[in-house]
């Protein structure tokens, strides 16, 4: 099979996933802002899914100042501090991408954008196909017949592949003099100066004319236009010094090791921690990183279908089945051995033997009952006139006392969080207890 590294701009995905939540941001029942996580995780997960690479990098800027900032102090002097709650969760963001299988490279010194050049162009002199994923045009300047560029859709647009003839058609020139072109226009997001007045479609006009940034500084006087050519002789110092800064060094210091970057086998166990604790329910599904469980269900008719109590006791789940405060269906019991009883209301009503049996498993000192709001299992036991006694667990007062600060405390969102599944559908349970009763 073919082989196609994928290097993404892991930085510029991890921005725009935080922006796009901005007015609507995503919290954990912590309280943490998760926004950024998510969505990097669901671009991540697309790009696997859409175009099947063999390899893949996702490249980080460092915190650490670069060669840029260097030639020019001001670069990127424009652009706000990251927000604290973004850059809390770049751990995690690390964590995902290496629990999903996929290699991280990040060098202080350099930009992500110069170690994906650097790797773009050793991959594809060794003959493999490359796509640079980000919407930042300097990418541009590496397209060739071997490298790609995927520019990702905003607000669920279509993704954008930019092959040469793309970038003609968008620029007016070859992909290695649009470095010309962005050095003349200039770039106010990274505080790149340019020459004053001159915009995209001007400087691809000029380069188009003059063949690059040099050569027009050299030939400024056959410019016929007096104010542009005083533009052009007034701002040369700046246009030079701005293509210094746009262009990708294709050098850096790091290693295309083709085997390290092999899309590798995600870690389930690891994944499935840490989306847990992000409560990412859904990708947890769709990642299939849930927790098997297999359970028997067993609809009591008469109590032979009733398993004999332990003397020694143990540990027994109790849930009683609601459809609203006072209307209940019945009462289910568990033992942990993959097996779950369900007991009809109508049924308790009119069996005594049943109604012993529930007796002597409750109210034996020796098992620990647990349950979700044991109040509401007491509440009902009790209008049978059975009372609980021993060792009680409540999971809905012990998550409280784990966690005040979670929202929901709550069986279903206890299980969901923990093992990334689902109740089963009460209201179908409901309405299967309704035609029992009946």
């Amino acid at each position: 099979m073919a082989t196609k590294l994928f290097l993404i701009d892991g930085s510029e995905l991890v921005h725009r996933s935080y922006f796009a939540f901005i007015r609507n941001p995503l919290f954990n029942s912590r309280g943490e802002n998760t926004s950024a996580v998510f969505g990097y995780t669901n671009s991540l997960l697309k790009i696997l899914e859409e175009y099947e690479p063999t390899h893949v990098v996702v490249c980080f800027d460092t915190s650490a100042p670069t060669f840029r900032h260097k030639i020019f102090a001001e670069y990127k002097a424009t652009r706000e501090k990251m927000a604290p709650e973004l850059r809390n969760q770049l751990p995690m963001i690390h964590e995902l991408t290496s629990a999903l299988g996929i290699s991280i490279v990040e060098m202080d010194g350099f930009e992500a954008d110069d170690i994906m050049g650097t790797l773009a162009k050793e991959a594809a002199a060794k003959g493999h196909s490359v796509y640079l994923v980000s919407s930042d045009k300097d990418f541009l300047q590496l397209v060739g017949q071997r490298i790609k560029v995927i520019s990702p859709g905003r607000m669920g647009a279509e993704s954008v592949t930019y092959d040469i003839d793309k970038v003609r058609e968008k620029f007016g020139v070859r992909p290695e003099r649009v470095v010309d072109v962005l050095a003349l226009a200039g770039d106010k997001i990274d505080n790149v100066p340019g020459i004053e007045g001159i915009g995209v479609k001007g400087a691809a006009k000029l380069i188009h004319a003059f063949g690059s940034v040099e050569e027009l500084v050299e030939r400024s006087p056959e410019i016929e236009k007096k104010s542009l050519r005083e533009k052009i002789e007034e701002g040369c110092e700046q246009a030079l010094l701005s293509k210094e800064l746009v262009t990708i060094k294709v050098d850096t210091p790091v290693d295309l090791d083709m085997d390290t970057f092999s899309l590798k086998k995600k870690d389930t166990s690891k994944l499935r921690d840490l989306l847990r604790r992000l409560e990412f329910f859904s990708l947890m599904k769709k990642l299939q990183v849930q927790v098997e469980f297999s359970v028997e269900y067993v609809l009591v008719g008469s109590s032979e279908d009733l398993p004999e109590l332990d003397p020694k006791g143990g540990s027994v789940g109790l849930y009683v089945l609601s459809s609203s405060k006072d209307v209940h269906h019945g009462i289910a019991v568990s033992f942990g051995d993959g097996r779950c009883y369900y007991i009809t209301h109508s049924l308790l009503k009119s069996s005594d033997e049943i109604l012993t049996w529930l007796k002597n498993l409750v109210s034996s000192p020796e098992s620990i009952k647990v349950g979700d709001d044991l109040k509401r299992v007491l509440r009902y036991l009790l209008s049978f006139g059975v009372r609980m006694e021993g060792s009680l667990f409540d999971t809905c007062v012990a998550s409280y006392l784990l966690d005040p600060e979670r929202r929901d405390h709550s069986l279903g969102y206890l299980i969901e969080g923990e093992y990334g599944l689902s109740l089963p559908d009460l209201k179908s349970q409901t309405k299967a207890a309704k035609k029992e009763d009946a």
